[in-house]
C-alpha cells in the first residue's frame, strides 16, 4: 500500500501528453515548423513493454522538467484505429516506436532497448546521431472531401459544354482556349476529362 501511494505521488506531477490523430498537429506543430517544444513521442500499444516505456517517459518528464526547457514527452495509442492515419504518416509499423520532433523534422529512435538512460540521452541531445526527415504534412480535410466534388462539378460545368462546342465546330478557337485553360488549371489530360 505504501509503495502504491509513493508511486502515485511521484507520477502526480508527470506531464506526458496523450496525442491522437485529432490533436497531434495542433499540439506539436510538427509539419508547420513553428516552435512548440522539442517532442519525444512514443507510439505504444497495450503491452507490458509499452507500459514500462510510458512509466519511463513519466519519470523522465518529472526529472527533466526543470533542467531541459522545452522538452515535451507524449504518447500515441498504437492500437487505436482512429490513429491509423497518424501511424501511416510517420510510417510507424511496430510498437513501441519512439520519435523526436524538432521544427518540422523528426528522427526515429534506433536503439532496440528502451532504457531510461538511453531515452534520456536521446531526448536531451535532441536525437543526436540519428537521421532526420521532413515531417510529412497531414491530409487536408478540405482537399479530400470537397476536392472530388469540385472536380465533378467542373466536369459538368466546363468540360462537357466545351467538348460539345468543339465537336460541332461551333466557336472552335474560343472553345479550345477555354478547354486548354481548364486542362492547365486542373492538371488533367484530355482523355481524363472526357472519360
Amino acid at each position: 500500500l505504501v509503495t502504491i501511494l509513493l508511486s502515485s505521488i511521484q507520477t502526480a506531477g508527470a506531464k506526458v501528453i496523450k496525442l491522437d490523430n485529432k490533436n497531434f498537429e495542433s499540439k506539436t506543430q510538427a509539419s508547420r515548423g513553428e516552435y512548440s517544444g522539442y517532442w519525444v513521442v512514443a507510439f505504444c500499444g497495450q503491452t507490458d513493454r509499452c507500459d514500462k516505456l510510458r512509466g519511463t517517459l513519466n519519470d523522465l518528464s518529472n526529472e527533466l522538467k526543470r533542467t531541459s526547457k522545452g522538452l515535451v514527452f507524449a504518447h500515441v495509442n498504437y492500437d487505436d484505429p482512429k490513429n491509423k492515419e497518424l501511424l501511416a504518416r510517420f510510417q510507424i509499423q511496430t510498437s513501441p516506436t519512439l520519435i523526436f520532433i524538432e521544427q518540422a523534422h523528426y528522427a526515429r529512435y534506433s536503439s532496440r532497448t528502451f532504457s531510461k538512460a538511453k531515452i534520456k540521452s536521446f531526448a536531451q541531445l535532441h536525437a543526436s546521431g540519428e537521421s532526420f526527415k521532413q515531417v510529412p504534412k497531414p491530409k487536408d480535410v478540405i482537399e479530400e472531401t470537397i476536392g472530388p466534388i469540385l472536380e465533378t462539378v467542373a466536369g459538368f460545368v466546363f468540360f462537357w459544354p466545351v467538348a460539345f462546342l468543339m465537336n460541332h465546330g461551333l466557336a472552335e478557337m474560343p472553345a479550345r482556349i477555354l478547354w486548354f485553360g481548364v486542362l492547365y488549371v486542373t492538371g488533367k489530360t484530355f482523355e481524363e476529362t472526357i472519360w
